[in-house]
């Protein structure tokens, strides 16, 4: 049973545990906040896409019911300034997915368009949708300005060594390794690619998890006995949560762990679930079971 003691014992230890992560990790709340906000703003964008699409629907319907409306196809050219390439093909195939709109072609920030009707395009610059593209770009992007951003590459390894060799004498391994370091640090946290980590350890216990995955769903499907799907479902909570944890190392992002938390969760709740089910459904034929032996030991 859910009480108030078992909640509020519930809310101190994970309050605990987050704590410990803050301290230890690199956790902190502002970043948890931080991730929220795009999250939430992630959300917010799909649920107008989907209302755009929608209403875009419902006037392509019109024009194909009403021969009256002519529709006067255009091709529009619109400066939509974005910093992150990603968020650019994202807006680019909402455009495309939308009803009576293709992106024809797409070249630094400017867009074209070609629209079955001028009005379906109108204003769309300044829509509610480009709005919400602008703010998950800036987080995406940890708000560095437009020049900055699009030079952020414009210096290799060998062109960071020049410059330290202009201010410090020797020492060329040092500064052939902290060149590679400088041009990897901020190409990982200005770039929408991740930068693969090569770790010849992780990615063998990657394969051997995925082929130990395998073997665990085979098992939970063929059984025979209730207790080995249980206990299987179990270990592909268990194992997917390792695997999000190795891949959270190899690709840098903090935020994979805050997935494996949350899928800790619900494996827990889902095995939980799956136990009681089992449990309650094995008691009552075992209740059955000793009615029928007693009716029979009745009737002798």
């Amino acid at each position: 049973r859910i009480t108030l003691e078992v909640t509020l014992w519930g809310v101190f230890v994970v309050a605990l545990v987050y704590f410990f992560l803050c301290k230890l990790t690199n956790f902190s709340l502002k970043k948890d906040i931080k991730f929220c906000r795009k999250f939430l703003l992630i959300i917010a964008y799909f649920g107008v896409l989907l209302k755009e699409i929608f209403v875009s629907n419902i006037n392509i319907v019109k024009v194909i019911l009403k021969p009256k409306i002519t529709p006067v196809p255009e091709i529009v050219h619109m400066h939509i300034d974005i910093k992150s390439d990603f968020i650019k093909t994202l807006l680019a195939n909402s455009i495309t997915l939308t009803p009576g709109t293709i992106t024809v072609d797409l070249e630094g920030d400017h867009f074209t368009v070609y629209s079955l009707d001028k009005s379906m395009i109108d204003g769309f610059e300044n829509s509610t949708l480009v709005k919400l593209a602008r703010k998950i770009d800036d987080y995406f992007t940890n708000g560095i300005p437009k020049d900055e951003y699009n030079h952020a590459f414009d210096k290799t390894p060998s062109m960071i060594k020049s410059l330290l060799d202009k201010t410090i004498i020797g020492q060329d391994e040092a500064k052939k390794v902290i060149s590679v370091a400088i041009y990897n640090h901020y190409k990982r946290l200005n770039s929408d690619s991740n930068i693969q980590k090569s770790n010849i350890l992780m990615i063998g216990a990657l394969i051997i998890i995925a082929i130990c995955l395998l073997l665990v769903i085979f098992k939970s499907i063929k059984g025979p006995r209730i207790t080995d799907r249980v206990v299987c479902v179990n270990m592909v909570g268990t194992l997917v949560i390792i695997s999000i944890c190795i891949l959270s190392f190899l690709l840098n992002e903090s935020f994979l762990l805050d997935v494996s938390f949350i899928y800790v969760l619900i494996s827990f709740l889902g095995v939980v679930v799956l136990t009681t089910v089992y449990i309650n459904s094995y008691l009552e034929k075992k209740k059955k079971l000793l009615e029928e032996q007693n009716k029979d030991k009745e009737e002798k």
